[in-house]
């Protein structure tokens, strides 16, 4: 959320595509919206976040907007990347196909990190050197 705030306050317009509008999907959980927290979309369902792998998600938000750059993990910087939308990648440590999208040239920025931390603060570190790196440009 810092990360998009540094961008916003930089001139960047965040978007925020179908924004709590319910999307169709194959996925078990009923009304599945994506939300925009702080400028950050997350795949909910009103009373849950998800951590997902899905590239669903972001496939349907692409089909109302025109990103010029996406930051996103998984299954959303893999829809990204596969439509040639610019994408800085979080790459979760054990899921390698991001890294594998670099390595065949389809991604320049991939950034390797454990999604699987207790608590969200592990990752200020990485969160202040994007936001110092935005500060700076």
């Amino acid at each position: 959320m810092a990360v998009a705030r540094a961008l916003e306050s930089a001139g960047c317009k965040i978007l925020r595509p179908l924004d709590g509008e319910r999307l169709e999907a194959e996925l078990r959980h009923r009304g599945n919206r994506v939300r925009f927290f702080d400028g950050v979309g997350v795949l909910a369902d009103g009373a849950n976040l998800y951590h997902t792998h899905h590239s669903w998600p972001m496939e349907r938000l692409l089909e109302h907007s025109d990103p010029e750059l996406v930051l996103a993990d998984h299954g959303f910087a893999g829809a990204a990347i596969a439509q040639g939308v610019e994408t800085l990648a979080f790459n979760d440590i054990n899921d390698p196909s991001l890294s594998v999208a670099k390595a065949r040239g389809m991604t320049q920025i991939v950034v390797p990190l454990d999604d699987n931390v207790r608590t969200p603060d592990a990752y200020t570190p990485i969160g202040d050197v994007l936001v110092n790196a935005i500060r700076s440009a």
